[in-house]
C-alpha cells in the first residue's frame, strides 16, 4: 500500500510539469503571433510612407508644371512660327536667336517676339508689332541703315534688341531685310520685301 501511494505521489508532479509545458507552449505561441502581428504593422506603416513619400513628388511634378512667362503671353494669340530660328548677324558665331510670329485674337494682328538664342547676350522676349516694324521699314527705301533704326516698335532697353531684331528680319524664313554689301552689320530693304511682306498679311487672311 505504501508504494502503491508512492507512485500516486509521484505521478502528480509530472502532471503538473506537462500543464506548465503547455501553458509555456501557448504562451510562445502568441508571444510568436504578436511579433508577427507587430511586424505586419510595421510593414505597413513602411507602405503608408512610401505612399506619402510618393504623393509628395505627385504633388512637387504639379507644382513643377505651373506655365512659365513665354506660355501665359502666348494667351490670346494664335501662333503661326513657333520654331523659327534666324542666324546671328556676327560673321564671329554660328548661335541663333529663336523666334515666333502669331496673330493677335482680338485686333487680328501680326506679332512677333524672340523667345530666347543659343550664344547668350540678353533681349526682349514682349511681343513686338509687325506694323509697327513695316511702318518703319516702308520708310528706308533705298538706304542702308543701322540696326538702331528698329528701336522704336521695340519694348525693352536691352542693347541686343535692335540687332536680335534685324537678324530675325533677314532670316530666309522672313526675308524682309538683307545685308547691305559693304558692311555685314548694316542693312537695306529686301529685294523681295513687297512679297514676304505680303505674304505675311495673306496669312491673317487664310486664319479669318
Amino acid at each position: 500500500m505504501s508504494k502503491s501511494t508512492k507512485k500516486g505521489a509521484d505521478k502528480a508532479p509530472v502532471l503538473t510539469d506537462k500543464s506548465e509545458t503547455t501553458e509555456t507552449k501557448a504562451q510562445v505561441n502568441v508571444s510568436e503571433a504578436e511579433t508577427t502581428d507587430a511586424k505586419v504593422d510595421a510593414v505597413n506603416v513602411d507602405d503608408v510612407r512610401a505612399d506619402t513619400v510618393n504623393t509628395d513628388k505627385n504633388i512637387t511634378n504639379t507644382k513643377a508644371k505651373k506655365p512659365n512667362r513665354l506660355e501665359l503671353d502666348a494667351i490670346g494669340f494664335t501662333m503661326i512660327i513657333t520654331d523659327g530660328k534666324a542666324p546671328k548677324l556676327s560673321p564671329k558665331t554660328n548661335g541663333v536667336i529663336f523666334y515666333e510670329i502669331a496673330m493677335n485674337d482680338d485686333e487680328h494682328k501680326l506679332y512677333l517676339r524672340m523667345t530666347g538664342n543659343d550664344g547668350g547676350g540678353l533681349h526682349t522676349k514682349s511681343w513686338l508689332s509687325l506694323d509697327a516694324l513695316f511702318e518703319i521699314l516702308d520708310k528706308q527705301a533705298d538706304i542702308v541703315f543701322k540696326s538702331n533704326v528698329l528701336k522704336p516698335a521695340i519694348h525693352g532697353k536691352s542693347a541686343n534688341n535692335a540687332s536680335f531684331l534685324a537678324a530675325v528680319l533677314r532670316c530666309d524664313d522672313i526675308g524682309v531685310l538683307g545685308r547691305s554689301r559693304d558692311n555685314q552689320f548694316l542693312h537695306v530693304l529686301s529685294e523681295k520685301y513687297q512679297a514676304n511682306f505680303s505674304d505675311l498679311i495673306f496669312t491673317i487672311c487664310i486664319l479669318e
